[in-house]
């Protein structure tokens, strides 16, 4: 039987790969929505990959698990990262919280009085091509 290969296309999460100022890369799963040609994903701005995007935009992204773990022969996608404000960031949020409505709820629902993440703090937006 034939292998299938993931797809990012088709994926529930995504390893996002950014780069620190040595060059080594640091990975974590985040979620995933299709967007103007690309994907985005969004991250608390005070994460530390949005640190490492904007001092370095370069970027993979591949099909993972909820933990981050990338299969065997999985499409990898290497890129650039932005972020994005006004308009694109609240149609990112818009495609996260309808694909993962009921992760989205709870994550905010349970970390809301979380000095981590509050409903209130600032998200980033990203868009990865």
């Amino acid at each position: 039987m034939a292998e299938r290969k993931m797809k990012v296309s088709a994926a529930k999460y995504i390893s996002f790969t950014s780069y620190r100022q040595d060059g080594s890369a640091a990975s974590t799963p985040v979620w995933v929505v299709p967007f103007r040609g690309g994907y985005a994903f969004t991250s608390d701005d005070t994460s530390f990959k949005v640190k490492r995007v904007a001092k370095n935009p370069r970027a993979r992204i591949a099909p993972s698990t909820f933990r981050g773990a990338v299969a065997d022969g999985a499409e990898v996608l290497e890129g650039t990262a932005e972020l994005l404000r006004g308009d694109d960031f609240l149609a990112v949020e818009k495609l996260i919280k309808r694909k993962y409505w009921l992760g989205w709820y709870l994550a905010m629902s349970r970390h809301s009085s979380s000095p981590v993440l509050r409903r209130n703090r600032p998200q980033a937006q990203w868009r990865f091509w």
